[in-house]
């Protein structure tokens, strides 16, 4: 959805396809702030919130006077400016140990943070309704959010052009390539060939003791029979701890990565696409392209597309299933009418009649009357990341303790050197694309080198 600019690994690759971005609205004062039913617009100073939203929440004099940004700054910014430069590289790093200012921090919730660093309870409850996203990690480890803050992850982020799938797009016509354009440096006799094996559920992997050798069993998955195998020097395992959890495995991994393989926490996510005939959310009196709108709600944020289309005069009339009457689409477009995490991804996902209760909320938010929706609404999308095959979450965040005990043993290889790991649950990146690349070639970068120790020379 959006990649920030600090992520090399990420843009290397979206350099090296050339594809197009643009930069992604983060913040858009249009948008709107529905808090315990109370509507104010999402300006940058807060102030309709200071006005509006503060006198619900039960809290200081001295809070009062800041904004809600400036709150969260007081409650979580503080603790990187005491690392010392040399120990602050830790945050960045996989390591079998690290250093006990590290490990202390980490140990930590953030929400134990924030009420160490002084905010009082009325302000945390504030901060988790207004800044949802944050609110939802309140009890997972605080080394989460320093990363983020280390690396800057919130500033100059950017959405690439025509969907986020052109870039695996790109990876896959570049791999089955006969004469691929992005490796000039590399002879084409150096390359090997790609074998894509779509739509396989891999159901055991095991070690073969007499030639060190791994087996892979598969099945397809739409049938679990019959069952396939295949034999490989080597192996990447990119599959997330949540689906490998269902693996056989013979033998076992060591024991400290079957204990990450079960323990290691992940988030759930929910996403609810509208398909709209008419993009209601850029007439006036919201007038919003880009950025979201935050709520107490079920629902937590919308998000709206980043172009403006409300000039366009393509007309289009089709026969409407839904509806059994003519609809011109003269401003059709997709809103992200819901994006949540954790507890409320779940009660959302499975609250019926769920698509109405979406539709009630976003009315709620924009002051559109009861049922306005459901003229507009033509179809919906939902993803629900802890019901989806092969994931069974969304992406992985540490719980407190969980990076002193888990991230080196979620990365070390298994299989006397064979089984590599890669994705964003075995990186210091949870949750972003720059996590699963760094850790992908970091794999790939091993088995090259236990190739050379072991096989030349």
């Amino acid at each position: 959805m959006r990649i920030p600019a600090i992520h090399e690994a990420a843009w290397h690759y979206i350099d090296l396809f050339k594809l197009p971005t643009s930069k992604f609205v983060e913040n858009n004062p249009n948008t709107y702030i529905y808090i315990r039913n109370t509507r104010v617009r999402n300006d940058p100073q807060g102030i309709g919130v200071s006005r509006e939203i503060y006198p619900q929440f039960n809290l200081t004099a001295a809070e009062k006077e800041l904004s809600w940004r400036q709150l969260i700054g007081l409650g979580l910014e503080k603790e990187l400016y005491k690392i010392d430069p040399e120990t602050r590289r830790e945050l960045v790093e996989i390591k079998k140990e690290y250093s006990p200012q590290i490990n202390a921090l980490g140990d930590l919730s953030i929400r134990r943070v924030m009420e160490l660093n002084g905010l009082s309870q009325g302000a945390m409850e504030l901060i988790a309704s207004i800044s949802s996203f944050l609110g939802y990690f309140y009890y997972n480890s605080y080394m989460e959010n320093l990363q983020e803050q280390y690396t800057v992850d919130y500033a100059f982020r950017y959405y690439i052009n025509g969907g986020f799938a052109n870039l695996p797009n790109a990876f896959y016509n570049s791999l089955i390539s006969g004469n691929p354009k992005e490796y000039i440096n590399i002879p084409q006799s150096d390359l090997g060939t790609v074998t894509f094996k779509m739509g396989r559920s891999v159901n055991e992997m095991h070690l073969n003791s007499d030639n060190n050798k791994v087996s892979i069993n598969y099945s397809y998955e739409d049938r679990p029979e019959p069952v396939y195998s295949e034999e490989f020097d080597y192996v990447v395992c990119a599959i997330p701890f949540s689906s490998l959890r269902n693996i056989d495995l013979y033998p076992m991994f060591s024991t400290d990565k079957m204990q990450a393989i079960r323990a290691l926490n992940y988030t759930q996510s929910q996403k609810t696409l509208f398909l709209c005939n008419d993009r209601f959310w850029e007439r006036e009196p919201s007038k919003i392209v880009g950025g979201s709108s935050i709520t107490d709600l079920v629902i937590s944020t919308i998000w709206y597309p980043n172009n403006l289309t409300i000039n366009n005069t393509n007309r289009r009339t089709k026969e409407s299933k839904k509806h059994k009457r003519q609809i011109t689409l003269d401003n059709p477009g997709v809103l992200l009418a819901s994006y949540n995490l954790n507890q409320d991804a779940i009660r959302l996902g499975n609250n019926q009649p769920y698509i109405d209760r979406v539709k009630r909320q976003v009315e709620n938010v924009h002051g559109l009357p009861l049922d306005y929706l459901n003229s507009i609404v033509e179809d919906y999308k939902l993803i629900q990341w802890d019901q989806e095959d092969g994931f069974f979450g969304a992406f992985c965040y540490y719980l407190p303790q969980q990076q002193r005990l888990f991230a080196y043993s979620s990365a070390k290889s298994e299989y006397n050197e064979r089984v590599y790991f890669a994705g964003e649950h075995v990186s210091t990146a949870h949750g972003w694309l720059q996590g699963s690349f760094n850790s992908a070639m970091k794999a790939a970068n091993d088995i090259a080198a236990h190739y050379k120790n072991n096989f030349i020379n």
